[in-house]
């Protein structure tokens, strides 16, 4: 008999079917003794002898799929498989499935729950009554706003659905114009954000806030028993497993090549924090190419940035944090390819690092799935190493992408802005 274990919670408490469904199929199923997300551990000890994993968000790891030799199939309740070592899956033979329409309707109905509260004041007249206070508040019909949806996807599209049977005016913005049933106005998202009827205010990116090393340049290489003469390149992973076992390889791959094509350099290795040994056993291959292998520092990806002169970084924040420092970057990522191929499908970007997107243009390499390459890498790496007047340049439209992202003080001005509203609802 097929035995499931079913790790998400709750699990067909509301709604039955698909209890159902398996008692229909014969599959003998278990679900979560624990009643919340499992952790590593807990699903190691709860998953052997099952067939099937009908899994929440806890971690789908290599020593999960070890702990149960006879596992077939992975089912995400959910859209994500951030949380599943596909690599692992797929050298087990081990299918991996997800349910992208399964949380869709019910997002969108949350939505329109959450946007008819925000315009009847039910949230604040809630809180005034179990203060024991009778406050008549006039709020507002859908049928009398302009919503804007950012986003035409599975959700977005529920969503207009709803919206549209409310009688509400509705502006869409997505990659990609469709053609919908709903009487839908597509504009750019100045126009949405400028003509809908709730007020949007860009308050600056709170990274500018965050990103202060600890240490200066010459502190940390000193600290670090660097050359403080030396050309040097930060090398930034990723933070997730899945992450670093798709990228470190080739990355080394290309800190190999820039060794060779520029001896003096030196490398720094910014390494998440709780990630496992196992993961970072590829950078022993570089104690062969460099004079004394790379330097690898956790928790200091700030202090790292500014020590160094060109940095290899995985897509993600981390390039934002990058431009912050105005550091010449060379972006990579790499996914699975089922994945990637499910991604490109919706995604229609000529970019795809963060720092090229507010830059509106291409303003550093990046290098994504098959272009991922040592070679490619190192080439790019190369360059800035070598041509003072391509950094320079780089260094300036990263000095730009840092100005667009606001200054310092987002927070603050993130929390003024809160207490406006808070202030005009009382004076209301």
């Amino acid at each position: 008999m097929t035995r499931a274990l079913i790790t998400t919670v709750p699990f067909g408490e509301v709604d039955s079917a698909s209890l159902v469904l398996l008692d229909e199929a014969g599959i003998e199923y278990v679900i979560n003794p624990i009643g919340r997300r499992l952790t590593e551990a807990e699903l190691v000890s709860l998953v052997p002898g099952f067939d099937v994993l009908i899994a929440g968000t806890g971690p789908i790891t290599e020593r999960v799929m070890e702990a149960a030799p006879q596992l077939r199939l992975i089912s995400r309740v959910g859209v994500g498989l951030d949380n599943v070592d596909l690599l692992a899956a797929r050298a087990r033979g081990i299918a991996v499935a997800y349910t992208p329409e399964g949380p869709a309707d019910a997002v969108a109905e949350l939505t329109i729950g959450l946007a008819l509260s925000l315009l009847r004041g039910v949230h604040l007249a809630n809180a005034a009554i179990r203060q024991g206070v009778w406050t008549r508040i006039q709020g507002r019909r859908l049928a009398q706003v302009t919503v804007g949806v950012v986003g035409v996807g599975r959700i977005g599209r529920r969503v207009i659905r709803l919206l549209s049977a409310f009688g509400a005016r509705i502006l869409a913005n997505d990659l990609v114009s469709m053609t919908l049933d709903e009487p839908v106005r597509w504009v750019d998202k100045r126009t949405l954000y400028r003509e809908a009827d709730i007020p949007v205010a860009f308050v600056g990116h709170p990274l500018l806030d965050l990103a202060t090393p600890a240490l200066g340049r010459d502190a940390f290489r000193r600290a670090y028993r660097l050359d403080p003469e030396a050309p040097t390149v930060a090398v930034l992973p990723g933070s997730r497993a899945n992450e670093l076992r798709m990228i470190l390889p080739d990355l080394v791959g290309a800190v190999e090549r820039i060794a060779r094509a520029v001896p003096s350099v030196q490398f720094v290795i910014a390494r998440a924090p709780n990630l496992p040994d196992a993961l970072f056993e590829p950078l022993a291959r570089l104690t062969r190419v460099t004079s004394r292998g790379p330097c690898i520092v956790e928790s200091q990806t700030d202090a790292v940035l500014v020590a160094a002169d060109v940095v290899l970084t995985a897509s993600g924040t981390a390039t934002i944090q990058t431009a912050i420092h105005e550091r010449p970057m060379v972006v990579v990522y790499r996914l699975s390819p089922l994945t990637y191929w499910m991604g490109r499908r919706f995604v229609r970007v000529n970019a795809f690092g963060m720092v090229n997107l507010v830059a509106e243009k291409p303003i550093v390499p990046e290098f994504l799935q098959e272009a991922f390459t040592p070679e490619a890498v190192a080439g790019e790496a190369v360059r800035f190493l070598t041509d003072e007047t391509h950094a320079a340049t780089t260094r300036a439209e990263l000095r730009t992408v840092r100005e667009k992202l606001g200054g310092s003080g987002a927070s603050r001005r993130a929390a003024e802005q809160v207490l406006d509203v808070v202030r005009a609802h009382r004076a209301s």
